[in-house]
């Protein structure tokens, strides 16, 4: 049970990470769209 536990948490927290990274790339394409305006 607790390698189970430990492993959903490792694949929530890869989830948030690649999350955030694709935020990240989202507000800097409409920065840069913007800036390009």
């Amino acid at each position: 049970m607790i390698e189970a536990a430990l492993i959903g948490a490792a694949v929530l927290l890869i989830g948030v990470i690649i999350g955030q990274i694709g935020l990240s790339q989202r507000l800097r394409k409409d920065a840069g769209i913007n800036e390009n305006r």
